[in-house]
């Protein structure tokens, strides 16, 4: 598991879940929407990635599990939904 984890932190900090916001500095609007595309993509990827490091693809919770765990830790980033993610994750199995 915490190999899983020192993953998804790499994955953070080189920005494969979030496009940098820098990149919108002066951006047209079509640059800005390409930027939530990206965000939206990188987020979905981020809930399947801890599906998956967690065990839980099939299991009928696990989008309400993540929705928590985003709520909870969304305003902190990505590693503070994952922590999250991890201690609620210990409910379903």
């Amino acid at each position: 598991m915490i190999d899983e984890m020192e993953q998804i932190q790499r994955n953070v900090e080189d920005e494969k879940y979030s496009p940098s916001r820098k990149s919108l500095k002066g951006a047209t609007s079509e640059q800005i929407r390409e930027y939530h595309k990206q965000r939206i993509a990188g987020q979905k990827k981020f809930q399947t990635d801890l599906e998956i490091m967690f065990n839980l693809t099939k299991h009928p919770k696990r989008k309400k599990l993540f929705v928590i765990a985003w709520e909870m830790g969304h305003s902190n980033g990505f590693l503070e939904v994952s922590q999250y993610y991890q201690k609620f994750s210990e409910l379903l199995s």
